[in-house]
């Protein structure tokens, strides 16, 4: 009996983490639903209120946004700086702006 008493335990801790995953969709559910019911129940100065603390939300995000582009551009400016200081003391770069390559010999056939 114990293989049995095994899989009725696993399906207890399973139906419990599904009763409790169905508590929290529940819950969500009408936390969101509470708040739809606010915003159509909002008279056109409340709604306007709501509308402006969207944008104002938005315009922080896109601040946090730019700020970050700002700062990874900075940073691929300085690693441009430095690896092109380095590149130019190297003999073995290629050369971008010469019109031709010359492939590496082949080597000795075996």
């Amino acid at each position: 009996m114990g293989f049995l008493d095994s899989v009725k335990s696993w399906f207890r801790s399973e139906a419990a983490e599904a009763g409790e995953l169905g508590r929290e969709t529940k819950t969500r559910l009408e936390r969101d639903l509470d708040r739809r019911e606010a915003e159509l129940a909002a008279t056109p100065e409340q709604r306007l209120e709501q509308l402006q603390d969207q944008i104002a939300d938005g315009d922080t995000t896109f601040g946090d946004l730019q700020s970050k582009i700002d700062g990874r551009g900075a940073l691929a400016d300085a690693t441009a700086d430095v690896a092109g200081i380095d590149r130019r003391d190297q003999d073995d770069v290629l050369d971008l702006d010469s019109e031709e390559i010359d492939p590496p010999d082949p080597g000795p056939a075996s």
